[in-house]
């Protein structure tokens, strides 16, 4: 079981406002779980982006001390989705992105900010550093984690990738990781979204 963490809406509240946030997991969980308007989320089974920022343009989201993560605690149950809190943020739409076309999110993730991305995770339990270059698994890739892309760089003539994962800063560089850019490592440019405030 994974935390699911909100570290897309917290980027782009920070470009957009320049005020550091942390959003409430718990509600983005609670208030998706079964919920087919938001395609069904599995609570800490996991979900998908777009039931999540469907929720978020619906309903904003709240900070996460007013509805504290408890999900994961104990016998993992689902607490009832909360009415009456006040958010600190929303969004006003999404946008999933041309697949395939690396080059369109660098320009999104320059011109608006940080891109969500669906991976393969399988390639990335035993980062720490470095750029990572996973080619395509015989059986095909299998998107199975959320991730924020926050930046792109190049390194010793290697174009990049610079994701923030959710396994928090004692995984990867500090819970970040770097990825070989241009050649769909992890199938970084199959799921993609854009947020917009």
């Amino acid at each position: 079981m994974h935390r699911i963490r909100n570290p897309f809406q917290e980027s782009q509240h920070l470009i957009h406002t320049g005020q550091t946030l942390h959003l409430s997991e718990e509600q983005v969980i609670a208030c998706t779980f079964n919920v087919s308007k938001y395609t069904s989320n599995g609570g800490c089974n996991g979900g998908t982006t777009p039931g999540v920022l469907d929720y978020v343009i619906d309903n904003g989201i709240t900070l996460a001390d007013d509805f504290k993560y408890t999900s994961g605690d104990g016998d993992h149950t689902v607490p009832p989705c909360p009415s009456g809190k006040p958010y600190a943020t929303r969004i006003t739409k999404q946008e999933f992105l041309p697949q395939y076309d690396e080059d369109n999110v660098a320009k999104i993730v320059y011109e608006v900010g940080p891109v969500a991305s669906g991976i393969d995770a399988g390639g990335i339990q035993d980062y720490k550093s470095g750029i990572l270059d996973v080619a395509e698994p015989s059986g095909g890739w299998s998107i199975n984690h959320g991730v924020v892309i926050v930046g792109y760089g190049v390194e010793n003539g290697t174009k990049y990738w610079i994701f923030k994962n959710s396994w928090g800063v004692g995984w990867g560089d500090q819970g970040f990781f770097k990825v070989k850019r241009g050649v769909n490592s992890l199938a970084m440019s199959e799921f993609n979204y854009a947020a917009y405030f």
